[in-house]
């Protein structure tokens, strides 16, 4: 079932819609998150792994909250088998087809590193290859302007 991304990620196996503005309660009723507390910043990082969004895509996904601890920006790490640039390419292929058009897409001079980006009234969403001790992919979709408190809560949609 494909959920809209303005609403936020839906999390197949778990059935759970990680909403944006989810407060801090809330995300942890969401699907049981692995939960690490860093000890200098006092900030929460929640984490869902193996599960799947966008129509069966494989992701584990990870949140970034804004400064009322509310849901911003999501970090996901596409899942597929294959190398990084597979997987990138499977990745963008996807979500070209979720928004519903093509990224700007651009690749770095030195290492050759692709990084596409694609913009909507309300997000704004980066799919990148990194290098750091053997190349990986990383998306972030991020929440655009204000997030306005919607009634319910991160559990079931």
């Amino acid at each position: 079932m494909n959920h809209s991304l303005s609403k936020g990620i839906y999390l197949e196996k778990r059935k759970v819609l990680l909403r944006w503005g989810a407060s801090l309660k809330e995300l942890f009723d969401a699907g049981s998150p692995e939960c690490i507390k860093e000890r200098a910043s006092g900030l929460y990082q929640l984490n869902w792994r193996y599960d799947e969004a966008f129509d069966g895509f494989p992701i584990s996904i990870g949140v970034k909250l804004n400064e009322k601890r509310k849901v911003k920006e999501f970090q996901i790490s596409p899942a597929p088998a294959g190398n990084p640039r597979e997987v990138y390419e499977a990745t963008k292929e996807k979500l070209s087809a979720l928004l519903e058009k093509e990224g700007k897409e651009i690749v770095d001079d030195y290492m050759r590193l692709p990084s596409t980006v694609w913009k909507t009234n309300e997000l704004k969403v980066t799919l990148s290859v990194f290098e750091r001790f053997g190349e990986y992919c990383v998306l972030n979709i991020r929440r655009l302007g204000p997030i306005e408190a919607e009634p319910g809560g991160a559990g079931n949609a």
